[in-house]
């Protein structure tokens, strides 16, 4: 699928359950890595908890047009964790 602020966006469709999916690194300067990801409430309120609990924000709330939001966190151990909120929950 394609998404103006993810570019394209190919779903890993694993039947019933949790699937995946795969995109260019929206990071300038990162390299490629697996990352995981979890459902929040408020992704506003999530990223500015895990700043103040010293993790690093890599990519800031990011709206996906028609999906949800997402932000990238670098926690203070240096593991990264994309924050995800659906949209129209």
């Amino acid at each position: 699928m394609e998404n103006e602020a993810a570019g394209t966006y190919t779903m890993v469709d694993v039947g019933e359950g949790t699937g995946g999916g795969i995109m260019k690194q929206m990071i300038p300067g990162a390299g490629s890595a697996w990352m995981p990801y979890v459902l929040v409430n408020d992704i506003d309120a999530s990223t500015k908890k895990a700043r103040k609990l010293g993790a690093k924000i890599c990519k800031e709330v990011t709206a996906i047009e028609g999906m949800g939001w997402l932000s990238i966190i670098k926690d203070p151990t240096g593991a990264m964790l994309g924050l995800w909120e659906t949209k129209n929950r």
